[in-house]
């Protein structure tokens, strides 16, 4: 099954090489044949396979056309740049192939959850996905940030970037727009959260340490660190983190959140600074603080 499936992704990159060769340049011809060789990570199908074979090529240029620049600047809580999108209706005239599906476009530094969060956002949609060709890739490129190579396998001063192809039900000018807008909010809050993994979850190593050195022994103690140490060891997944402080101001008990605290998410909306009194907590948490502010 595997060597078929081999067969049908070689077949399919010998004839668009072909292709190539008659619709571009030289250089582009080498380039095209290069990122085709290396970012073609998928098994085509049948019905795939099916498609004009003129309309894979230019899809598939069109996507190296549309990575090959520089990745945009990034945001002020993500490390890196940000992902590139493009979601539109391909025509002849514009990218030479046309389609009856709305196309997207992603390029992105590879980083964990950005498929399934894409599938989530279309899902939210209503929308059919038709393909996903996720392609992860080492691209290197020069000092102005342009593609000079793509490549399977990693070689010195390339970052891994993942290239993606999706197809969706075909969508409206201004439902493109929206899409593509919501897209790409979806994807700064997956850098976000990526890039402050780290950081959450050093937190958390520091805040077992201190309950197993200085927390009281109380009957929860025990399955609460093992909740935490379950965490830490990889079940859970960090998405925002902040530190409140609890204070006590006219005989009211209150959470103050602890300025520069915040992590991920927590820090990329955050407004003010928090503060809530223990009284409109849930009876849980309410619990929780009252019994700490009792030691």
């Amino acid at each position: 099954m595997e060597v078929k499936q081999d067969d049908r992704r070689q077949t399919l990159i010998q004839s668009l090489n072909k292709i190539a060769a008659k619709k571009l340049s030289k250089k582009k011809q080498k380039q095209f044949n290069d990122f085709a060789a290396n970012a073609i990570h998928f098994y085509p199908d049948d019905d795939y396979l099916k498609r004009p074979a003129e309309d894979i090529f230019w899809n598939i240029w069109g996507l190296y056309g549309f990575a090959e620049p520089p990745l945009e600047a990034s945001g002020p809580n993500s490390q890196g740049s940000a992902a590139k999108i493009r979601v539109f209706n391909p025509t002849v005239e514009l990218d030479g192939w046309s389609n009856h599906y709305t196309t997207i476009y992603v390029d992105q530094r590879d980083m964990p959850f950005l498929v399934d969060s894409l599938r989530m956002a279309l899902n939210r949609w209503g929308l059919n996905i038709y393909t996903l060709q996720s392609n992860p890739v080492w691209a290197l490129r020069n000092d102005l940030g342009t593609i000079e190579g793509i490549h399977s396998d990693y070689v010195e001063n390339a970052d891994r970037e993942a290239l993606m192809i999706i197809e969706v039900d075909l969508l409206s000018d201004r439902e493109i727009e929206e899409l593509q807008r919501e897209l790409t909010l979806v994807l700064d809050d997956v850098s976000t959260v990526v890039d402050s993994f780290d950081s959450m979850r050093m937190r958390l190593e520091l805040l077992i340490a201190e309950l197993k050195t200085n927390a009281p022994k109380v009957e929860q103690l025990d399955e609460s660190l093992a909740f935490l140490q379950w965490i830490y060891d990889g079940y859970f997944v960090f998405t925002g983190c902040a530190e409140f402080d609890l204070e006590v101001k006219n005989e009211s008990v209150y959470l103050r959140e602890k300025a520069g605290s915040a992590y991920g998410l927590l820090k990329k909306y955050r407004g003010d600074l928090r503060k809530e009194s223990v009284e409109e907590l849930s009876d849980g948490v309410k619990g929780l603080y009252e019994d700490e502010k009792s030691r």
